[in-house]
């Protein structure tokens, strides 16, 4: 079982903003109290499995790997992303029943969202 999934960012509080507004997760643990540029975020507090942002030097450049969300309300997020002047890719299906889309966090990650 996951845990979490690690993100390098460039801006923390610009990420934090765009995984709250568009992949609607909250922080749910603040290590910036304790002087560290680290948060954990999640749906709410019972999520077994975190998305934590890392603010470093050190930036990944977001490619070659995505993190996927599952959305109660697929095409109207994608719909939301487009107005809103995000990089947002075609719905693509693969396989009988799959469908996905990518869009672009701050920081180039290709985020994944599935129909729940």
């Amino acid at each position: 079982m996951i845990s979490h999934v690690s993100l390098h960012v460039k801006n923390l509080q610009e990420s934090i903003s765009f995984y709250e507004k568009y992949i609607d997760v909250k922080v749910v643990r603040d290590l910036r109290k304790l002087g560290a540029q680290i948060v954990f975020m999640a749906a709410d507090e019972n999520d077994e499995t975190r998305l934590e942002l890392i603010q470093s030097e050190e930036t990944y450049q977001g490619s070659g790997i995505s993190v996927c969300f599952l959305s109660d309300h697929f095409d109207e997020q994608r719909d939301y992303y487009i107005r809103e002047g995000l990089a947002v890719t075609h719905v693509t299906s693969p396989a009988p029943g799959v469908r996905f889309f990518f869009v672009t966090d701050p920081d180039g990650l290709q985020v994944q969202i599935m129909p729940e």
